[in-house]
């Protein structure tokens, strides 16, 4: 009789166990739709293929509208970039991405030094346990710490992990994301509306979209090594690559490369590799009243850099002008 009241219980709570559990899941994944899993749901899709995807962190993710790219160039592009992404995540996501769909004729990547940091951002990145099934995405999972077979055997498990930003995102609804003028578009996401004249307005979607990470002093060595496999991927599977550089508020001459090491990195790299590259940061067009903060274009600047990137490869990219 005692066994069988125990047995009763332990079904009863991991039965509750699932069922919060799944509810949970359902609260976290509205919650973090445009910032991490709209972009995994389609890396893991086998119906949409795309001609040109873009990668990087939230400069990129923010700051390149596919729609306005696809205007100009009559192809079809998708922005993969994700807020505070290192080059360890962009490995990941582009390796999701070639498993399940034909490789795109282009990969336009937004460089910047956070990409030679060994920040290890997979640790915060609990939105990844949602996809476990996915063989690489384990790996990657486990290679951080997350014992991802047990959780893949009782999911509930994983919010065990989360820290305490996005426990909190489960029981707090957020507010909805304002539509304007195609701001919410295949990947891309951007809610700073106006273009300002004197200040700069500090607007966040969510620290998992803004958040910026370091910036390098110096090249981390495996950071460096993790991003150039990235690019060899793309490149082996007949992906041209496009590196490049975002406007940044406080513009400076960037002119004499030779004396910023990790811009020299990324410049040196693309010549040996045959690499087309953007010199947005350079360029005076973006002036203080395209940005949202020093950093990241408001929606009417990532207009002019979308439409920047298209037409270089709209006139560049030979073989894949517009029609």
């Amino acid at each position: 009789m005692y066994l069988k009241r125990l047995l009763v219980v332990i079904l009863l709570v991991a039965g509750l166990a699932y069922l919060t559990g799944a509810f949970f899941d359902s609260r976290y994944r509205k919650r973090m739709h445009y910032l991490v899993f709209d972009k995994m749901n389609t890396a893991l899709s086998k119906n949409l293929d795309f001609d040109i995807i873009f990668f990087g962190n939230s400069r990129t993710h923010s700051g390149i509208n596919p729609y306005y790219v696809d205007f100009i160039t009559a192809l079809k592009s998708y922005n993969l970039a994700i807020g505070a992404c290192d080059e360890e995540e962009m490995k990941l996501i582009a390796t999701v991405y070639l498993q399940h769909h034909r490789p795109p004729a282009i990969a336009v990547i937004g460089v910047d030094n956070s990409m030679l940091v060994k920040y290890n951002i997979l640790k915060e990145r609990f939105p990844y346990l949602f996809y476990l099934n996915n063989d690489t995405v384990s790996s990657y999972m486990n290679s951080k710490g997350f014992p991802t077979g047990l959780i893949r055997l009782m999911p509930f498990l994983k919010y065990s992990f989360f820290d305490e930003y996005n426990r909190t995102a489960i029981f707090v609804s957020g507010k909805p994301i304002p539509r304007f003028e195609h701001n919410v578009y295949n990947g891309f996401v951007n809610i700073s509306r106006d273009a300002y004249t004197d200040t700069i307005t500090d607007i966040r979607t969510d620290r998992l979209q803004m958040k910026e990470l370091p910036q390098a002093e110096k090249i981390n060595d495996t950071a460096a090594a993790t991003f150039k496999q990235t690019v060899e991927l793309l490149q082996s599977k007949g992906t041209k690559i496009i590196f490049l550089f975002p406007p940044s508020r406080n513009r400076k001459s960037l002119n004499k490369d030779e004396e910023q090491p990790l811009h020299k990195f990324f410049l040196d790299y693309a010549v040996s590799k045959g690499i087309s590259v953007i010199r947005a940061d350079t360029s005076s067009i973006y002036t203080n009243n395209y940005f949202s903060d020093n950093f990241h274009l408001n929606e009417p600047g990532s207009r002019i850099l979308s439409m920047q990137v298209a037409n270089f490869i709209r006139v560049n990219v030979e073989g894949n002008q517009a029609k």
